[in-house]
């Protein structure tokens, strides 16, 4: 986990000044967009995966920026595509 992580928390530091996360597992429950940034929830976080599932069930919107095609692009409303 800590080789993993290392990026994001560097990233997150350099973004937003703290390397904590920026959402709870919760939180997903309420959002209408959510965006993911080259990451796979279904793999890495199902639970988180899950709860997001049910939420796009519910209306809500995904963004997705990831080269990679994961099974979260299959649900997602707008794709950017890497060139």
């Amino acid at each position: 986990a800590r080789v993993c992580h290392s990026p994001t928390g560097y990233g997150l530091g350099q973004t937003y000044g703290t390397s904590a996360g920026t959402q709870d597992f919760d939180s997903v429950e309420f959002t209408d967009v959510a965006v993911i940034i080259g990451a796979n929830p279904v793999s890495a976080h199902p639970v988180f995966a899950s709860r997001l599932k049910k939420r796009l069930r519910q209306g809500a919107k995904l963004i997705v920026l990831d080269p990679r095609r994961t099974e979260m692009v299959k649900s997602a409303h707008i794709e950017a595509d890497y060139h």
